[in-house]
């Protein structure tokens, strides 16, 4: 090959990450149209608060770790690899939803300011495992795509 396997690798990470990340910001622009001009309770779904981008950042992280590091074992079977990814990937965005819903937990789904106080340490946890999974990942997808013999 003329690229290297790492580079490949390296490609199709970037590729994703970069995507992910900028679905996220595009959705703030929705998010701070929510906010400003649509100041109706959320009766159905998370509100657009730390907490949503937080549960997005944990979903993009677990499906990029298992899917990945799934498909590299072979650089074959991609559907076994989505499916592995996307399994965490939903079971994180359901629970997400479900306990926003709690009563006592119904600070997740808020705008307050004092709630989106208690959010930021969820936030900024979700970010640094963003960063730190797929950082993993990414090492565990370069180490056994070497070994691939294509």
């Amino acid at each position: 090959m003329p690229v290297k396997k790492s580079q490949v690798v390296k490609g199709k990470f970037a590729l994703f990450i970069t995507t992910q990340i900028a679905q996220l910001f595009l959705t703030l622009s929705f998010t701070i149209i929510r906010i400003t001009q649509i100041p109706i309770k959320n009766t159905v779904g998370i509100a657009p608060n730390l907490t949503y981008y937080a549960a997005g950042l944990l979903v993009f992280t677990l499906f990029n770790f298992f899917f990945f590091t799934e498909f590299y074992k072979t650089a074959y079977k991609i559907g076994k690899a989505f499916i592995k990814g996307m399994v965490p990937a939903l079971l994180i965005a359901v629970l997400t939803e479900t306990i926003s819903h709690i009563p006592k937990l119904a600070w997740l789904n808020s705008l307050n300011k004092t709630d989106l106080r208690l959010q930021l340490p969820i936030f900024l946890f979700a970010l640094i495992f963003f960063i730190a999974g797929n950082l993993l990942a990414f090492k565990i997808s370069k180490e056994r795509f070497e070994k691939v013999d294509l």
